[in-house]
Formats: C-alpha cells, structure tokens, sequence
C-alpha cells in the first residue's frame, strides 16, 4: 500500500523491475556466505566426530615403549603378543587404494588381511623388544592362506623369537641379557597339515577342542587326472605342444597316464616337499616326538588324547588360556607406528641443531629439516599370473607391474630393489617386456629376487636377470620351458550335425580357431613359434644365471625343482626369505644399514568407483554406497546394487555394461605341478 513506489513489480504489467547491480551483489555474496557457513559446519562436525571415533580407537593400546626404564629393564613383567591367525587371511601384497582401506576402516576398522612381510617384521620386532616376553599365535584349525614357502618364512620368524633375548632396537637403549623369550599356540584342531607344519615351530602347542580336535599329519599327495580317452570319445582332439618332455601343465587333455619323465619330476617334487616338512616338524618338536616318522604317518589322524602321547601336541585345554597383560596385533602394530614417529621426531630434532651450523636462511634450514635423504628398500610384488596388460598380475587390482619397476628406478632415494615373485608363469611376451624393465633398473641399482610358493616358468623367466635370487626350501621354481594348447572341436560338432564352412584371404588365416583341425602347415607355424620362445627362454637364462647353456638346458625341458634342489642345481643363489633378501640388499648400496622399506605403487589408473567396489576386505560397505552413487552420477555412470554377489553393475551412457562382484583369490597351490 505505502509500498508501490518502491515495489519490485509494476502496477500495469508485474514485470520485474530491474535490482541495482550493489543490492544483487549483497544478496549473492549473502547467499554464498550462509551456504559456505552451513557447509563449513558440516564438515566441521564430521571432522570432529571423525577425529574422536579415530582417537578413541586408540585409547586401550598398551603403551610398550613405557614398559622399559631408561636403562633397559622392565618396569614390569612384560606383555603377551597375541596373533589372531584365526581372524587373518595372509597375503603377499595387499594392493588396497586410499578409498578401500577407508572401507576397510568403516567396515571392521582394521584390513582382515595382512602382507606376510608385515607380519615377518612383527615377529622380528617382538624379538628384540624387552616388553615382549612372549607370544601366542591363535589358529582356527584351518589354514590362513599360507602356501609352503609363506609357511616357512612365518617358522623362521618363530623359531628367531624363540631363540631372541629381547636387546631393544627401538628408540630405548638396548636391554641388558635376558631369558629366552616362549611361544605358544592354540587350535581346536589341526586339520590342515600346512598349519601343523606352521604350529610346530611353537614352543607348546595346545589343542583345544578335546572331543573333536585331532591332527592330521599324513604325509604329502598329487592326484591328477587324465581325460584324453574321454575327450576323444566325444570327438575332442587335444592339440598340445610342449617344449619339453617335463613340460606337462596340460598333461591331463594331453596324456591318459603319466609319462616316465612326469612321473619322476612328480616324485622328485613331492619327496623333497616331504622332506622340507619332516625335519622341520621333528626340528621343531626337539625329541617330543615319541614315535619314529613313518610310525607318525601310519597312524593317520590322530585325536588330540593320541597326539599328545605321542608327542605331537603338549596339552588340550578346553579353552584359550589368556594371561593378565596381553597386547593385541593391531595394537602392537600402531605401538610400531608410534616408536617410529618417534624416531623421525628425533632426527628431526638432530637436524635443527645441524641446521642452526649448516644453514643461512631460515628457508634453506627448513628444508633441510623437513627433508629425508635416507635410501630405502623398494619392493615390487609379481603376484599371480602375468598377462598381456604392460606386465600387469591378475590378481593385483589395477597393479602393474612395469611402472612399479620404472618407478623404483626412477626413485634417487631407492638404494635398491627386492623384486617379490609368486607366480607360476604366464604370458611369454608380458614376461619378456617385465624383463626388459628389470635390465633396465638393474643398470642403475641393484635387482634382488625373492621367490615366494612358485616362481616357475614366466615367473623363473622375469627372476634370471637379478642379481642374486633368494628362494625357500619348498618354493616351486624352474619349469624353464613353453607349452601351448588348442582344442579340435571339429570331429564333435560333425556328430552333432553342424556343419563348418571355412573361407579364408591366407593360408594360415583361421589357425588359431578350434572348429577347424590343424593342417601340416598349421602345426608347422606353432611349433616354430614354441622353439624360438623356447630358445629366448634358455638364452635368458645362461645370460641371467652366468652358466653354460648346454648345462641350462640340461635343467630345462620344462622340469620343476624345489628351492633346495635349485640351489644344488644353480638357478637359485641362496635359501631365505623375503626377510633375507632385503638383507642382502640392505648390504648392496652405501648407507643401507637400516634402510627402510617401501613397497612401490604399480597402480597404472582407474575409476574413483572401482575402488570403492573392489574394496580390500572382500565386502561393500553400505554406508559407502550412497557416495559412491553420488559421485558416480556426476560422471554420467549409474550404479545399481546386486546384493546376491554383493557386487555393482555398471552403466555409462548405455555404451557398456560390466557386473562385477567380489572374489577371493586363493594362496594355495591347488596342483604341485602345473
């Protein structure tokens, strides 16, 4: 009323009158300002809460480092460090991007999978640790996904706490001489014979299923099977080609029965498999055994009340026996985590003083402070089977291998690389194009190789150019040799009444199809193909081994040897762990000493998405779900939930259409040739 002459709006028309440009700017910069406001709230409070939750997680962690006195000695009687391998999958290489471990974290709050080299540097650590005083190992009664070699690595590790005294490498001066720390472990029945194998590096084993609980230690088997009668019946030919006779990964469409030279590597394979386990189980138990080792296997598996007389289990409780002062592994990894802050803190606090000398500006001092130039170890993983993707695993999501290589060569403050192979082959040329990256890094620095359960044939081929190679008594290697297979499905589809018609712009167009059988000059090409692959193979390693190569080939054929034998046969330098060769490379540059480690990023890209799906601990969060939709849209990508597979489906525009789901990718080694 009063109002009209002012009015946004018109008496005749209602058309907005225009607002001054100053009114517009305070009503946007106002609008901005309560938005910023509210949004800065938000994350305020998110940030807050975030913060407390993660502090509070840490509120029961034993603090180790207090346990000791200036001068070494206990405040107290110490602590039992429990591991919960009952809860654990035991991975090599626990590839997980930023937004999976925040899964992870949501999820459980810590990964339930542990690297095998994080869990060797516990147990390392615990030795020399005075306020460690023992340690307990938790078994579910089946094994955590550790093959041979892995399992071998983890009894090494016990067997050195066994024999430790606690001198304390940590930022507390060392300890004075105490007694040798104990271990024990708990299960409420052995029956895999790998965990048995591990248990028994143990001080005590002790069962704890009293009923039901038994150990089943019965010695080492290979069944295969062999179906080229049955394929052929249905007019199946298989065509295999093989260089050489000890090549027999398809030996089962190949063969109806086990050929001479089969037949002796499966018996050389599992006899010194067999031999590994016996006297490292004998070893361990130290004379408690009371029946001989032939007698141990002829009784088959035995019930705990059996075992225990006969000296393979110390005690049955009826349940876990816990002490007063215990600490968890998830806490004594952050009181690891803690000792190094420690450590930093402290060189840091050397380099001011060296800087207040050195430096002339309060800049050049800064950065000499914040800077690190210690050398580290860098690890690189070949993890599963390698393939056709620039050298990429896998069974790494979005690992590769090849720019993980060029990366630690790159790197001036890499000293040295350990290159950690468990993989039993794969692509001939992804295997020669990571072998080309390792002659280059290893004209810059030293290549050290670490062999896991299997680095056999593409897996041998990659390790041959390093400079030393490391390998566990009952890691599978060698296999130096090529095969391929191609199935003739040509003779079943006639039975079948489908008939094939074949046109072709060359003579060998179509040689690779299986509805078509192999003509002369078909077979020709591929076993041309097979010996010049066959032929780089043993070049590669008489140059990589140094040897003659009459006497490479005369360990090649495709034969499979142990670790133990390989050494004796010289395509492995030495027998040791991961641990053991990151010694060894701690020993090849200046000032590796205590060169810490570093596992290299191979990630070669990938989806902000795909990371939320391919989350490290084997499920989806739901709490994720929503962010990740979100932020999927505004990229044009539509994720709907499958909660069957608990996986995702993937829709971009219509253009493509991908399910996946999530999967679990086995350690062990499910056939002892292959």
């Amino acid at each position: 009323m009063g109002r009209s002459a002012t009015s946004r709006w018109s008496r005749s028309s209602l058309a907005p009158v225009a607002v001054p440009p100053a009114s517009l700017f305070r009503r946007t910069a106002g609008f901005a300002f309560r938005t910023s406001r509210n949004t800065f709230a938000a994350v305020g409070v998110a940030a807050s809460a975030g913060t407390f939750l993660y502090l509070s997680r840490d509120r029961d962690i034993p603090m180790l480092m207090d346990g000791v006195d200036a001068d070494g000695s206990d405040k107290n009687e110490g602590v039992t460090l429990v591991l919960p391998l009952h809860t654990l999958q035991v991975v090599e290489h626990n590839f997980l991007s930023p937004l999976s471990r925040a899964a992870a974290f949501v999820n459980t709050g810590v990964s339930r999978k542990i690297e095998l080299r994080v869990l060797v540097e516990v147990l390392e650590r615990a030795a020399k640790d005075p306020a460690v005083k023992s340690l307990r190992a938790e078994f579910g009664g089946k094994n955590p996904g550790l093959g041979p070699a892995q399992i071998e690595e983890l009894r090494n590790a016990v067997t050195s706490f066994n024999e430790s005294r606690g001198s304390h490498s940590d930022p507390v001066p060392s300890a004075p001489s105490r007694p040798t720390k104990s271990s024990s472990c708990t299960a409420p029945t052995f029956q895999d014979q790998g965990l048995y194998w591990l248990a028994s590096a143990f001080e005590e084993v002790i069962g704890t299923g009293d009923r039901l609980g038994y150990v089943h230690l019965v010695g080492l088997s290979s069944v295969q099977l062999f179906a080229r009668e049955m394929l052929e019946k249905v007019g199946i030919v298989p065509e295999v080609f093989a260089r050489e006779k000890y090549k027999k990964a398809f030996a089962s469409f190949s063969d109806q029965a086990m050929t001479p030279e089969h037949l002796e590597n499966v018996v050389s394979v599992l006899g010194s498999l067999h031999d590994t386990m016996a006297s490292s189980v004998l070893a361990g138990r130290g004379g408690r055994i009371t029946m001989d080792w032939h007698g141990v296997l002829g009784a088959g598996p035995l019930e705990f009340r059996k075992a225990v007389s006969a000296g393979l289990v110390d005690r049955v409780a009826l349940k876990n026996e816990k002490k007063d002062k215990e600490v968890t592994l998830d806490n004594y990894l952050k009181v690891i985590k803690i000792r190094e802050r420690a450590k930093h803190i402290s060189r840091m606090k050397e380099k001011f003083w060296e800087a207040q000398k050195m430096c002339s500006s309060p800049g050049e001092a800064i950065r000499f402070i914040l800077s690190d130039d210690r050398p580290s170890i860098g690890i690189v993983h070949v993890s599963g089977t390698i393939v056709d993707n620039y050298g990429g695993n896998s069974t790494e999501e979005n690992y590769d291998v090849i720019t993980a290589l060029r990366a630690a060569g790159k790197n001036k403050k890499i000293g040295a690389v350990v290159l950690r192979v468990d993989s039993p082959g794969g692509s001939p040329e992804a295997s020669e194009a990571i072998w080309n990256t390792i002659i280059e890094v290893r004209d810059l620095k030293p290549v050290i190789c670490s062999m896991g359960n299997s680095a056999a044939s593409g897996g041998y081929y990659i390790a041959a150019p390093c400079s030393k190679i490391f390998a566990s008594r009952s890691t599978l290697t060698g296999s130096i040799g090529v095969v391929g297979a191609q199935p003739n499905l040509s003779g079943l589809l006639e039975s079948l009444g489908v008939n094939i018609e074949h046109i072709a712009t060359g003579p060998d167009a179509g040689i690779d199809s299986p509805f078509l059988p192999l003509t002369e000059r078909k077979r020709g090409s591929i076993e041309r193909r097979l010996d010049q692959v066959y032929e780089r193979f043993l070049t590669v390693v008489a140059e990589g081994r140094g040897m003659d190569p009459v006497d490479v080939r005369a360990r090649a054929g495709g034969r499979v040897w142990t670790g133990e034998q390989a050494v004796l046969e010289g395509l492995v330098d030495n027998v040791g762990g991961l641990a053991c060769a990151i010694e060894c490379a701690r020993g090849e540059f200046e000032g590796g000493a205590e060169a810490p480690v570093r596992v290299m990023d191979g990630r070669s890209g990938g989806s902000l998405v795909k990371f939320f799906v391919n989350s490290g601990n084997g499920s989806i969060p739901d709490a994720l779900w929503e962010v990740a939709r979100v932020i999927a849209k505004s990229t044009g990508i539509s994720i709907s939930r499958n909660r069957d597979i608990n996986g995702a489906t993937f829709d971009s525009g219509g253009i493509s259409r991908i399910n996946i789901h999530d999967d679990w990718v086995s350690q062990w080694l499910d056939e002892w040739m292959g």
